[in-house]
């Protein structure tokens, strides 16, 4: 580049307004659809949305004797914390489906704002940003297995929001213009080894170069006993081959495997 490069005005269709955005979850426990993928669930009443800095429970500088000033950095477990301000009267309807509830008196007449335990994710977050023809995707912030917080309860005379925080033990994924997150879930029968994804995954990292992942192409593969809470995720024995999901060994029937990853829209 040359020391009299102008670069002029910045390009309109990289400027965007949170307004045009939209926000979309999928349920870690959602029933396993027919056909695939799962389905997003839309979120309204959203004032703001804010993606917080990954923290590591473990970060140090790692010395060792004859080595002098050399080191090494040890960062592991990260934690990834996302906030959503909703406008107050929009809290009600639309932390239910965060939950995979109905909440109303007919039937759950009780939405309790404690999770059972933070290790049991509750849904894939997907912040989509568009252009401000409210269509021309930009790109879209993942973060997958968030978990929903304890809420504390505002209710001023006017203008009120509420913002509710979010945890993750995994790290945010930032997708380009074209693409989106997509969720499929499948039963083990016990001796099927072949599964059909509902669109071709996108290689989104080099798996060597991350801790957090196992695949080039799929954010993780985890498998979830007919008696188990939750999915545990496999850091082998499984492969991609276009739209086929290859198992080493067949999962046991009643098994739910759980697939997220990027594909192209």
């Amino acid at each position: 580049m040359a020391i009299t490069s102008q670069k002029g005005a910045p390009n309109a269709d990289n400027v965007t307004q949170g307004k045009f955005s939209l926000v979309r979850i999928h349920l870690c426990e959602a029933s396993v659809p027919t056909p695939l993928p799962v389905v997003p669930v839309e979120i309204e009443g959203i004032q703001d949305w804010s993606g917080g800095q990954p923290s590591p429970e473990v970060e140090e500088k790692v010395y060792h004797q004859g080595g002098g000033m050399n080191y090494a950095w040890k960062r592991f477990n990260y934690t990834t914390q996302l906030t959503i301000t909703f406008l107050n009267g929009y809290v009600f309807s639309e932390l239910e489906k965060f939950l995979g509830l109905t909440f109303e008196s007919g039937t759950t007449a009780g939405m309790p704002l404690i999770p059972k335990d933070n290790s049991y994710p509750q849904f894939h977050f997907e912040g989509v940003i568009r252009q401000d023809d409210n269509t021309t995707h930009l790109g879209s912030y993942v973060l997958p297995d968030c978990v929903m917080e304890p809420v504390a309860w505002d209710n001023p005379l006017d203008g009120g929001d509420i913002t509710v925080t979010f945890t993750s033990q995994k790290v945010p994924i930032l997708i380009p213009s074209g693409t989106q997150l997509i969720y499929d879930l499948f039963t083990g029968d016990g001796s099927t080894t072949d599964f059909t994804l509902s669109a071709t995954p996108l290689d989104f990292v080099t798996a060597s170069n991350y801790r957090d992942f196992a695949y080039d192409d799929l954010i993780y593969v985890k498998e979830k006993a007919s008696t188990a809470d939750t999915g545990t995720e496999q850091t082998t024995g499984w492969e991609v081959s276009t739209v086929t999901l290859t198992a080493t060994t067949a999962p046991a029937a009643s098994t739910v495997v759980q697939v997220p990853y990027i594909a192209v829209v």
